[in-house]
């Protein structure tokens, strides 16, 4: 976890680019059905999709992705013993099928209650420190189990938010699978009813290769553990903000589809790549972060006056900032946001303009 802690107070709205789509059985009422089971996002409780969903945060490997998930009645009786089970402790199916455990080096860091009901919770047997209540924090769990007991009619059901740490790889086939599961009839199944109700899904939330990184951070510096070939390398500094973000970086070159085209007006140059990040789901922070890009040039470029770059806003919209004292961040009277350009040199002699760059805002960057 690298020295991450968890203060889920400054976490905010879900970073919808990291989506986990789940198949939630059953998505609508079947023919004499009359317990009726939500398990999804709590965002989606009143307009839920088909199928359900849960969106994790956008993580690479060994940082920590979280996602929220409501379990609440939608049907006219009460359900009884109604819980919540993922990994080892996941609920199993009346007719035998089990769920799949976590993906191979994936671990349960922790489970928070978020509103509603409060439920009770054990982490897997095979745990260092099995717990009852939330689940012990900081934790390196394959299994947890939050029972919300008996939901009514109207019940505002329980939401809870689950921290996961990311192993080494989640291919196509991977599944990461959420259950919520209830003991109406205690026997089995009844009718068209179901006692359990599966949500599973693989997802594009987990980022992976070079030149990206992804998770929750706190009070550090961000960048890619190998960086693009032809993409600027990216840092972002944090520390000038308190609290936990989701954070990412993608270092892009200009054959990645998603490579920003700049106004017609600004001769960008397309060989230095682009540099796209998100900090706090894309809101804006306070008072700001640094990012750092590094683009890669040819040895005989020349920094003016006319360089600068381009800064793509999320939500539409750029501001561009040139290579002059008057939006310099080294200024006495220096704003937010702000840039300072300069040449450096690796140890290998390849040419680089580091921008280093202070802004509220998210989004990418390119040269001109």
């Amino acid at each position: 976890m690298t020295g991450t802690r968890l203060r889920i107070q400054r976490i905010g709205a879900i970073f919808a680019a990291g989506l986990l789509i789940v198949a939630a059985l059953p998505a609508a009422a079947a023919a004499g059905e009359t317990r009726l089971l939500y398990v999804g996002d709590p965002a989606q409780v009143n307009a839920p999709p088909t199928p359900y969903e849960i969106h994790p945060t956008a993580v690479s490997n060994g940082n920590i992705s979280f996602f929220d998930v409501l379990i609440k009645n939608k049907g006219k009786q009460t359900l009884t013993s109604a819980a919540i089970g993922m990994g080892t402790l996941i609920a199993n199916n009346p007719d035998g099928t089990a769920g799949p455990a976590l993906p191979n080096g994936w671990k349960i860091e922790n489970v928070v209650s978020l509103s509603g009901v409060t439920p009770n919770c054990v982490t897997d047997p095979v745990s260092s420190v099995p717990a009852t209540g939330l689940i012990q924090p900081d934790g390196d769990y394959v299994g947890f189990s939050c029972n919300f007991g008996n939901l009514a009619k109207g019940s505002p059901g329980g939401a809870i938010r689950v921290y996961l740490k990311a192993g080494s790889s989640l291919s196509a086939s991977s599944a990461i699978q959420v259950s919520g599961k209830v003991a109406e009839n205690v026997g089995g199944n009844v009718g068209s009813n179901t006692n359990t109700f599966f949500a599973l899904g693989a997802g594009s939330f987990y980022f992976s290769g070079a030149g990206v990184v992804a998770g929750l951070f706190n009070d550090k510096s961000i960048t890619p553990s190998t960086h693009k070939s032809g993409a600027p390398q990216t840092t972002i500094d944090i520390t000038t903000i308190t609290g936990d973000y989701v954070v990412s970086v993608e270092e892009i070159d200009s054959t990645d589809s998603s490579f920003p085209a700049c106004p017609q007006a600004t001769p960008c140059l397309d060989s230095a790549g682009a540099s796209r990040v998100h900090v706090n789901f894309g809101n804006p922070v306070n008072p700001y972060f640094e990012w750092t890009m590094l683009f890669p040039v040819s040895s005989s470029y020349k920094l003016k006056t006319s360089s600068g770059i381009v800064h793509f806003l999320d939500g539409g919209g750029t501001e561009t900032f040139y290579n002059v004292s008057q939006t310099s961040c080294l200024k006495p009277h220096a704003k937010v946001p702000c840039a300072d350009f300069s040449l450096v040199t690796d140890l290998a002699g390849n040419l680089y303009v580091q921008v280093r760059f202070d802004t509220t805002t998210n989004g990418s960057g390119r040269l001109f």
